[in-house]
Order: structure tokens, then C-alpha cells, then sequence
């Protein structure tokens, strides 16, 4: 690099202001770039001793507390950027469970808001929203098994929204969570329930 020698305060600088060049950021988001990495890739996860050996090693980067927590702080961090937001919320397709659901509730005239959706109520997007004032929230056991769905729920109706959170465990009995749907989407608004 340049008569730098390798790993100097020198070669770093240099290779900072490189890296925020214009020439190196579009040669780095490169149409070509991108599809030589995805050969490479393609060609590593075909390995299977490979892929067995990166697969253990994605399973238990993340089990540990302190991975968790590390984890935590950044995704806290993150959410509380404004432009980091702008970032977390570009997802405009809903994921396999949250599709599933949306081919339930899209006939009561729900759509996805989930991720890029247009319905932000304080720094909250509901999974599914009806264009007027009831939302539906989808809860992965996993990923809400701390959460309390009152709390949602609350948040919701403060804000003149109706909210059903329905769990991911809740599919094994599908009659009752098609009548709880349902009884969500007969029942009165906030707004008409406070006149």
C-alpha cells in the first residue's frame, strides 16, 4: 500500500479515506462485485464440510449471554439513530409466518405495514393494518416470549388504534384463532367505544 507497511496508524489512515472515496464505494456496490462474491458464496455453502463448520459456528456465536447482550446494546443503539431507523425499517415484505397470516386477514381488508409499512405510532409499525383503525400484531414465540402483549396493546390504543396480538403457537388451534379474528373484527373501535 502505497510504501506503507502493513497494519501501521499510516496504512490504516489510508486505507479509511480509500474506503470513503466515491470511486472505491461504487466500485465496492459494483453489479459485477456483487455477483462474484455470490459465486463464491454459492461455491463455499456447496462445500458440505464447509457448510457444517460455518453452520456450528452461526449457532454458537450467538448463545452465549454476553454475545447477547452485546447484541442488545447494539440493536438499543440502533434504534435510537434516526438514520439507523431509516435502515431497520426498509423490509417491505412480510416473513413466511407473517405471510401466512396476511393470507388469513387480507380478505377483512389488512395489509402488510410490518418493516417499510406507512403506519408508525410511537416509533412502533404493526404487523398488519387496515388502513383505518385496527391493527393486528404477530408475535413470534421466540422473539416475544418476554413481552407482554398488554403493553402493545396499550401503546395502540393510546393512539386510537385497536390492536390484536396473536402468538405464532396460536395456529396449532386454528378455529379459535380464527373466532378471536374474528371477534376482534366485529367488535367497535376505540373511537366508537368512547363516544
Amino acid at each position: 500500500m502505497r510504501g506503507f507497511k502493513k497494519g501501521s496508524p499510516e496504512a490504516k489512515a489510508f486505507g479509511q479515506r480509500l474506503r470513503k472515496s466515491e470511486t472505491y464505494q461504487k466500485a465496492m456496490q459494483s453489479e459485477s462485485r456483487r455477483d462474484k462474491i455470490a459465486a463464491a458464496n454459492r461455491e463455499r455453502w456447496a462445500d458440505p464440510v464447509w457448510r457444517a463448520w460455518m453452520t456450528e459456528r452461526l449457532k454458537s456465536a450467538h448463545q452465549t449471554d454476553e454475545a447477547r447482550q452485546h447484541h442488545s446494546a447494539a440493536m438499543s443503539r440502533r434504534w435510537n439513530d434516526p438514520t439507523e431507523v431509516e435502515k431497520l425499517v426498509k423490509y417491505p415484505s412480510p416473513n413466511g409466518e407473517e405471510s401466512w397470516l396476511l393470507n388469513l386477514v387480507s380478505h377483512l381488508g389488512f395489509d402488510y405495514s410490518g418493516g417499510g409499512g406507512s403506519l408508525l405510532v410511537e416509533s412502533k409499525r404493526p404487523d398488519f393494518w387496515d388502513g383505518g383503525t385496527k391493527v393486528i400484531e404477530w408475535f413470534g414465540d421466540y422473539w416475544h416470549q418476554n413481552d407482554d402483549p398488554q403493553d402493545r396493546i396499550d401503546l395502540f390504543a393510546r393512539n386510537g388504534y385497536d390492536c390484536l396480538v396473536i402468538y405464532s403457537s396460536e395456529r396449532s388451534d386454528m378455529a379459535a384463532m380464527a373466532q378471536k379474528i374474528e371477534d376482534f373484527w366485529v367488535k367497535g373501535t376505540v373511537l366508537e367505544r368512547m363516544l
